[in-house]
This record gives C-alpha cells, structure tokens and sequence, in this order.
C-alpha cells in the first residue's frame, strides 16, 4: 500500500515525538484536524501544507509525493520567505528578486568599506 499524506503526517509528528494535541497546539489547529488528516478522512489544505513545512522544518515534496529526505536544512526565515514568494505575481516575484540582488551588493559593499577601513586604522597606528 503507498503511504499516504496522513500518513506522512503522522511521521514527522512522531519523529518530533508529540501526540495529536501537541502537534494541533504548535500548528495552531484543532486536534481532530490532525486525526481526520492521519486517518485520510479529509484531505490536507494548501495552508497546512504550508504551515507544517515552516513549523517543522519539513521538505514540501516529501510531505506531498514522499520523495526525498523528510527533513529540509532550511531555516524557518528561508521557508517564509519561499512562501512568501510563492504567493505573490510573477512581476512582483521579478521585483523581489531585482530588489534583493541590491540588498546583497550594498551589504557587500558595506563589508568591503568596513574592511578596508579597520586595515586603514590598524596600518595608521590607530586603534579606536
């Protein structure tokens, strides 16, 4: 028999080691959901997909098709901001990432005058 994504959700839930109430509790969500999940009595939303991957720091294709590794080494930041991104336009999506791409050459920028900076003062006799 496949697995199941209720079944897959009972997995992380143990792999955490918590019951239904306390796996409901840290999604935010009532406990009967979580069984009627598990049990295949109704099917998964969009947003609990979501917000289990966030809150566990579960792989999306995993919990949907159980393809890859249960666990994902992203950071709860970088799941945000994926669904984030996902939720937004595509011009809007272009945007982001054109806005971004300054974000990281300023902060390089940034690093790069403090560096030079710090040596400037270190090669002057200087310590501040």
């Amino acid at each position: 028999m496949k697995e199941s994504v209720g079944d897959r959700v009972r997995e992380i839930r143990k792999e955490f080691d918590l019951n239904q109430i306390e796996f409901a509790t840290r999604l935010g969500v009532d406990n009967s959901l979580i069984s009627k999940i598990e049990k295949g009595v109704v099917d998964i939303m969009e947003d609990k997909i979501n917000l289990i991957c966030r809150t566990f720091n579960v792989s999306e294709i995993w919990l949907r098709n159980g393809i890859g590794n249960m666990l994902t080494d992203r950071t709860p930041n970088e799941s945000d901001f994926i669904m984030l991104f996902r939720s937004v336009s595509p011009a809007i999506q272009k945007l982001a990432i054109e806005y971004l791409d300054l974000l990281v050459k300023q902060q390089k920028l940034i690093l790069k005058s403090d560096f030079q900076w710090n040596n400037e003062r270190t090669t002057d006799g200087i310590d501040l």
